[in-house]
């Protein structure tokens, strides 16, 4: 990592200075490992289905288990400290005596061991939270790419459930919760251990009654802070749908933003998320108060039970020996850690625990598993596709049982059913396709018509794999995987070529002859950087046409790839779902097939339909309004290319092209611009859409600050919360202060019970000081999320529309997404420790240096310089990870 921190210092990193992961980092290789787990452990013969717990410790448990010893050792070395600055105490106050002043080696090395102690715990409690980082990232990462996975197959009544907000927000807010979980999973035994140990040390020190009088406050709170626990368990899991809610809100507004703005729907849908975020934020707010009691009581309990213990032990002891004292101070703060990160680790648990759960129901969720089969030996028989006891439904019936009735999904109240979806009833499921029995023969052109709703998609979605068969018995074979242009062409956010080629080897020749096939010749001469031009999310800045005729030219292409490399014509199956709505087709075709109703009205050739006089040839009567078929006028319906000994190439001219010979596609005339556009850097520069993210470099600017405190509240409340601040260190080195006065017995006017009064009194002030400052952050954290969220929210619903074409959804999205979960959950704790860490930092030295009358500033000095020059290097390099991160996600 030097070089890489070296780096960062000298100049702001860019993703070429990263070094490539290692094997064991890899989301590739780690999600095959635990779909390969998931799959075996499904197929075994258990009553138990796998669970992610499970198969994450079956993968991690062997390197992540051992990692807790070093975090054991730590914190021994922790809580075996006081033992090492009683005995240096103890050294210097014999050393003010000169008769029986102890040598100076012995100091030496009571300094030396409690140096080597807090050494050895810093450096071991720094390498344990290294290695928990790195499998906290690991598991996010592979979990991403499952999740990823599981949603690109799930079936249609899980993708009702697990919309893409919902997907969105499991990944980008609950697996860094589990992330989170594996950093503090070790905590949960080192701790305990620890707490006996610095115990023992205090009964030691203190004596048994007095030590346990103290920690009997910390017995007294533990309810209390289990109450809190179960609150912020709840919160979290009402937070999680609530969150689900205006996240899918959010989404399909933004999605929708051309319609919206149309519209002038914006005051509408802003509203309605609005109200959505005020769900939220009640949970917000709860849980940030919460979470300011878990924080307070971590630096405030110990203070108060130290003063409980410290009473006590002036009460039953004859002196108030500084070094016992002292001593078992230090002990007390040692519990401090535990104290406050204990309730925090349980919370982090339980928001695990959830995060699983909800990964665990997606992973759970069904999936598409009716696949049509691949059958090669078809061609043998004279067949391309075969399709017997074809009756088919869109969703499962004990998929559509698991639908929420409400909540997650729009409900009519007259008819309880979910609005946009069609009814049916669990007994007998709506078939969208019945009783389907058909043969295709290789070489032929099929046409598929029938009116609106008839299921001529449907019959192609079910070629392909998309929808469920209602009988077991049901069956779809085909001579080979398919070509399909779906009639809702599907763009890439990529270029004109990258959306042709769809990731496969490029081929000149096929590419230029697919786009002149296809009429995109015209299209990429207007379009800036040709068939360099990007294609933004959803194909927003082509047209119907132009989509439809990319979607065309990528599955000619495949076929051409097909055809240069050998391949048996007889094998190509192409399907075009409505691609040109051109009625002088179907007379070419050799079969046409009626749709009526979801079955197969009629089965033929061209001239037999027409002779017969029945459904087709009313249909087609109806919709050219004369009997001449072949006229110009357009009818809906769909068609299925089968490639045999010769090729049709549908053009959007209407004509049909023949080609004896394959090679005939591939050495006709090409495309000039191809060429010319590949070696063209200008048209790359030209046809681009979407803007690459701005990124700041250095440090964060000033206003980035300003708008924080502004959102928080503004200077009046920023002036209460460092007033709290002050008033708590001076409340707390009052402590320390008089604590050594007691000690010294400085007054001898006031009797003990006038110390133990001023003593118990100063603890409670810093204790109540300590709780007002963290409620004030915890509130104006609310106050600053609320205000970001409904400012970036009208900002966005209202920003011109080349915003959306320029930038992808999912960038947008993630500000609203995981950035705003930071806002709401996490940015008020990190305020928190930063305020009180920095002011206790500063009281202490502040207090080092009284007690030295200046002298500690020699040494301070220095250090500080070099902690800074330290710091200045992780901090610039952290900082551009942190930014790149956030751009890469």
């Amino acid at each position: 990592m030097r070089p890489l921190l070296l780096q960062g210092f000298r100049k702001p990193l860019a993703m070429d200075d990263l070094y490539p992961l290692a094997d064991r980092y890899r989301c590739e290789q780690l999600a095959d490992d635990f779909e390969r787990r998931w799959t075996e452990s499904l197929r075994k013969d258990s009553k138990e289905p796998p669970t992610v717990r499970g198969v994450l410790f079956a993968m991690f448990a062997r390197q992540y288990l051992p990692v807790g010893l070093i975090k054991f050792v730590g914190d021994i070395g922790n809580a075996l400290s006081p033992l090492a600055l009683q005995a240096l105490i103890a050294y210097v106050s014999q050393s003010a005596i000169p008769e029986n002043a102890p040598p100076m080696w012995l100091g030496i090395v009571y300094a030396v061991v409690l140096f080597v102690l807090n050494s050895t715990a810093s450096m071991c409690i720094a390498y344990y939270y290294q290695r928990a980082t790195a499998y906290g990232i690991t598991v996010r990462g592979l979990l991403t790419a499952v999740a990823y996975r599981k949603s690109l197959r799930l079936s249609g009544a899980s993708r009702r459930i697990f919309n893409n907000g919902r997907i969105t927000n499991i990944i980008s807010s609950d697996l860094p919760r589990l992330e989170q979980l594996l950093m503090y999973f070790h905590l949960f035994w080192t701790y305990p251990l620890q707490i006996i140990v610095i115990l023992g040390l205090l009964i030691h020190e203190l004596g048994a009654i007095a030590a346990l009088s103290g920690v009997f406050v910390l017995v007294l709170v533990a309810p209390l802070q289990a109450r809190i626990v179960r609150g912020l368990v709840r919160l979290r899991a009402r937070n999680a749908s609530s969150t689900d809610k205006r996240v899918r809100w959010t989404a399909e507004v933004l999605a929708a933003s051309r319609v919206v703005r149309f519209f002038a729907w914006e005051d509408a849908f802003e509203k309605t998320i609005l109200a959505a975020r005020e769900v939220e934020m009640k949970a917000v707010t709860s849980s940030n108060l919460l979470r300011s009691v878990v924080t307070a009581s971590g630096f405030a309990i110990p203070v108060v039970a130290a003063a409980v213990s410290f009473t006590v032990y002036a009460a039953m002891s004859p002196t108030f020996d500084s070094v016992i004292i002292f001593a078992a101070l230090a002990s007390f703060n040692q519990l401090r850690n535990p104290v406050m990160l204990l309730p925090q680790m349980i919370s982090t648990y339980a928001d695990a625990s959830v995060a699983l759960r909800r990964v665990q129901e997606l992973l759970d969720s069904t999936e598409q598993d009716f696949h049509p089969s691949i059958d090669a030996n078809m061609i043998d028989n004279g067949l391309a596709v075969s399709v017997r006891n074809g009756s088919f439904v869109w969703d499962d019936p004990a998929d559509l049982e698991k639908l929420p009735p409400n909540g997650d999904f729009l409900v009519s109240k007259e008819t309880e059913t979910i609005i946009g979806a069609d009814p049916v009833e669990p007994s007998k499921p709506r078939l969208t396709l019945r009783d389907i029995e058909l043969a295709i023969p290789s070489g032929a052109l099929v046409a598929i018509v029938g009116s609106v709703g008839s299921g001529k998609s449907s019959l192609l979605s079910a070629l392909v794999g998309e929808l469920q068969p209602a009988a077991a018995n049901a069956s779809v074979s085909l001579a080979s995987a398919p070509q399909y242009a779906p009639q809702q062409p599907w763009m890439l956010n990529a270029t004109v070529r990258d959306n042709v080629l769809f990731n496969r080897p490029f081929n000149k020749t096929a590419y230029a002859r697919c786009l002149a096939a296809c009429a995109l010749e015209r299209d990429l001469s207007v379009l800036p950087g040709g068939d360099r031009a990007e294609i933004g999310e959803r194909g927003i800045n082509l047209s119907g046409g132009q989509k439809q005729r990319v979607s065309l030219a990528r599955v000619a292409y495949g076929a051409a790839l097909a055809i240069a490399g050998n391949e048996r014509l007889s094998r190509l199956l192409v399907l075009l779902d409505d691609p040109l709505s051109a009625l002088h087709l179907v007379p070419e075709c050799d079969m046409v097939i009626t749709l009526k109703d979801g079955a197969i009205a009629e089965c033929g050739s061209y001239a037999e339909l027409m002779a017969a006089n029945a459904e087709f040839a009313s249909l087609m009567r109806s919709h050219t309004g004369a009997s001449d078929p072949t006229d110009n006028k357009m009818v809906e319906r769909d068609a299925i290319g089968v490639s045999a000994g010769s090729t049709e190439v549908l053009l959007s001219s209407g004509a049909v092209a023949q080609y004896e010979d394959p090679d005939e596609l591939l050495e006709s005339e090409s495309l000039s611009s191809v060429g010319d556009n590949e070696k063209n850097a200008k048209g790359r520069k030209e046809g681009r859409l979407i803007e690459a993210e701005e990124r700041q470099t250095g440090q964060l600017k000033g206003s980035v600050f300003l708008a924080l405190m502004v959102a928080m509240g503004g200077p009046w409340l920023l002036g209460l919360l460092a007033a709290c601040l002050a008033l708590t260190q001076a409340a707390r080195i009052a402590t320390d202060l008089w604590l050594t006065s007691w000690t010294e017995n400085r007054y001898p006017q006031l009797w003990k019970n006038g110390y133990i009064a001023t003593y118990i009194g100063l603890s409670v002030a810093q204790a109540l000081l300590l709780y007002a400052f963290c409620f004030l952050v915890a509130l104006s954290n609310v106050s600053a999320a609320r205000r970001l969220h409904d400012g970036a929210l009208s900002r966005v619903l209202r920003t011109p529309i080349w915003f959306f074409d320029t930038n992808p959804l999912g960038r947008i999205l993630n500000r609203f997404s995981r950035d705003q979960d930071g806002i709401d959950n996490s940015l008020s704790e990190s305020v928190r420790q930063f305020c009180i860490q920095i002011s206790i930092a500063v009281g202490t030295f502040a207090l080092v240096c009284y007690a030295t009358s200046g002298w500690f500033l020699l040494g301070l000095a220095p250090l500080l310089g070099v902690y800074y020059f330290i710091q200045e290097i992780y901090r610039r390099t952290a900082r551009e990870l942190k930014r790149l991160d956030a751009l890469t996600r």
